[in-house]
């Protein structure tokens, strides 16, 4: 009986050997036929990339100048300088960085805004379900008293992804005070009661 055993055991373990050995050559046939595709379909310019690359970077000044300082820029700093951008500027028409053009989007330069500062998507009118959610309810902390106070939960959202701005309508209205006087309420209320750290 151990005798049968051993034979039996003998003969799985050959068979073992045997089918690692062929996946072994098959691998080392595998890896001599990637490295000639490989060799033979990279394009000339790349073996040279990094060569091409040292003297890009040996020659160009831009490449050595000084990175700017990798602190964050204060909230105040920042959106004190949007102001200076486009000064003369009538209009604006702001896509969302998720936005998958399709077609021609000169129409949308052509839109009367009839005076009103933006015309943006309403979302709530209709049955669309792929809409997140069509209230402010979704988007603002209502437990904050700032918020609570000036806005209702229940108010319609609007499609951020797709805004047109009237700038002319923008600058005979306090919009960027009103905007800049909220940021800072919120920013001081949130540092005092330590909302979000």
């Amino acid at each position: 009986m151990a005798d049968a055993f051993s034979n039996e055991f003998a003969v799985i373990l050959k068979g073992m050997m045997e089918r690692s050995e062929k996946e072994i050559r098959e691998s080392k046939f595998a890896e001599l036929m990637n490295k000639h595709v490989a060799a033979s379909s990279v394009p000339k310019g790349i073996h040279c990339l990094s060569l091409r690359l040292t003297n890009e970077y040996s020659s160009n000044a831009h490449a050595h100048k000084q990175l700017p300082s990798p602190e964050p820029l204060r909230i105040y700093q920042v959106i004190g300088l949007y102001r200076y951008l486009f000064p003369n500027l009538d209009k604006v028409v702001f896509l969302d960085d998720d936005i998958v053009i399709q077609r021609d989007l000169s129409p949308l330069w052509g839109i009367d805004l009839g005076g009103k500062v933006n015309k943006v998507v309403e979302t709530c009118k209709g049955d669309d379900t792929w809409v997140m959610s069509k209230r402010f309810r979704a988007y603002f902390n209502f437990s904050h008293p700032l918020i609570s106070n000036n806005l209702g939960p229940n108010e319609c959202a609007l499609a951020y992804g797709m805004n047109i701005f009237n700038l002319r309508a923008w600058r005979r209205t306090n919009i960027r005070e009103t905007y800049h006087t909220w940021l800072k309420d919120v920013l001081a209320y949130d540092k005092r009661n330590r909302t979000f750290e």
